[in-house]
């Protein structure tokens, strides 16, 4: 569906060109093309600290190729955390602590390796858990401390759908730099023939175009896929949170993570059904 929308959108800025028998030969141009492009790459690396731009591309590719989640993906974070709230309530906080202070080690965190691999969240759910242990901590006082842990994380996470967004701002500048540029080498062609010269102004306005296709047919589209990629890790933390909220409660194990469940947007929520049948699996096994 992503390619198609973009396919789509080029498509039919083109088609329609063409349709009015415009010559592509005018309105791409090289060198416009390596102003616009070139200037918008330079203003990413300018305006971004190093781990932005490395984040950047793994985010790129995930929300262009391979999401991290899925709603698998929910209900394996949903199990795991069932896992950690049975073991403290049968074997106690001790037995706990050991999978939290080292999860690498932890038999439990290595069923669920892509937990592992995401350092983001593995590291607030060791650390939610740290804090829920600390039997002294009233209920006001542990939301607050994870909901400031979640906000410094999601403002971390904007950086990236706001690099592209920033480009996108950036582009039909740009674009109006080029086409300046162009209409200076136009007249300086004055004495030339009409046809030279009026393909020449032509050429110059399609800097303008090319800027403002690329900033709203291309990069904000891009930065929206990117903030809903970053929009899934916060619906995991939400997770998180949610059933270590509701663990407070005393709550039967089930009905402590349904809570995080319920953090989850509509086409990643497992049903209660869902995520009760494999719990009733899990217990099953062991």
């Amino acid at each position: 569906m992503k390619s198609f929308g973009f396919i789509c959108i080029f498509a039919c800025v083109l088609g329609g060109f063409s349709i009015e028998d415009g010559l592509f030969s005018v309105l791409f141009q090289p060198t416009e093309l390596l102003i616009i492009l070139g200037a918008a790459i330079g203003y990413l690396v300018i305006s971004n600290p190093p781990y932005v731009l490395k984040n950047l591309g793994i985010y790129l590719y995930r929300s262009l190729i391979r999401s991290a989640y899925s709603k698998s993906s929910y209900l394996d974070l949903q199990l795991l955390l069932y896992k950690l709230f049975q073991l403290v309530r049968k074997q106690g906080v001790l037995r706990l602590e050991d999978h939290i202070e080292d999860p690498e080690r932890s038999s439990i965190f290595r069923e669920h390796p892509w937990i592992l691999k995401d350092q983001v969240l593995c590291n607030y759910i060791c650390d939610s858990f740290r804090i829920m242990l600390q039997n002294q901590i009233a209920s006001g006082d542990l939301n607050a401390k994870l909901q400031d842990e979640m906000e410094t994380i999601e403002m971390d996470l904007y950086r990236y759908p706001l690099a592209l967004h920033k480009i996108a701002d950036a582009l039909p500048g740009f674009g109006i730099l080029a086409a300046v540029m162009g209409i200076i080498l136009a007249m300086g062609h004055i004495n030339g023939d009409i046809t030279t010269i009026g393909l020449s102004v032509a050429s110059a306005l399609s800097g303008t175009f090319i800027g403002i296709l690329f900033s709203y047919g291309f990069f904000a589209p891009l930065a929206n896929l990117v903030q809903e990629e970053s929009n899934r890790d916060m619906m995991a933390l939400g997770v998180v949170k949610g059933s270590i909220l509701a663990y407070q409660s005393k709550v039967p194990t089930v009905l402590v993570v349904d809570a995080g469940r319920r953090n989850l947007f509509g086409e990643m929520k497992p049903s209660f059904n869902e995520m009760n049948r494999l719990f009733k699996r899990e217990a099953r096994a062991a």
